[in-house]
């Protein structure tokens, strides 16, 4: 029984790291509006000039950094299974919920949308590990 509840734990955090690489898909997406001639397109984050470059930044830094430390629970969670490394999706969380938090302030719908459905999968995973 014990062992039981430990392989799912396991199997629950490999899924939350999963879910904090899956932030790339905000890079590669075409999730930006971008203006041509009076129509609307999506284009991905690499060919979205339509905002300033402090706040393109901060887009490429909020979905960057959970990516890395996603790997890094990856790979934690490789060498030494029994470690904690719940404070590293505490971490990512809270970055996912930064980077909600700025998608809406800033009117990007199509991104904010997916953001919130990637925490629903994030806060799933997290009350099942918590009941585990």
């Amino acid at each position: 029984e014990k062992d039981n509840q430990s392989n799912l734990c396991k199997a629950y955090d490999m899924l939350l790291s999963l879910t904090d690489l899956f932030s790339a898909a905000f890079i590669v997406l075409p999730l930006y509006p971008e203006r041509v001639d009076g129509f609307v397109y999506s284009v991905t984050l690499w060919e979205y000039d339509d905002i300033s470059v402090g706040k393109l930044c901060i887009y490429w830094i909020l979905f960057i950094l959970p990516v890395v430390l996603g790997a890094l629970k990856l790979f934690l969670l490789k060498i030494k299974p029994e470690k904690n490394t719940h404070s590293v999706s505490d971490i990512c969380t809270c970055i996912n919920v930064l980077a909600l938090f700025f998608l809406v302030i800033s009117r990007e719908a199509y991104a904010a949308a997916l953001m919130v459905m990637l925490l629903v999968v994030k806060m799933l995973l997290l009350g099942k590990i918590s009941k585990a």
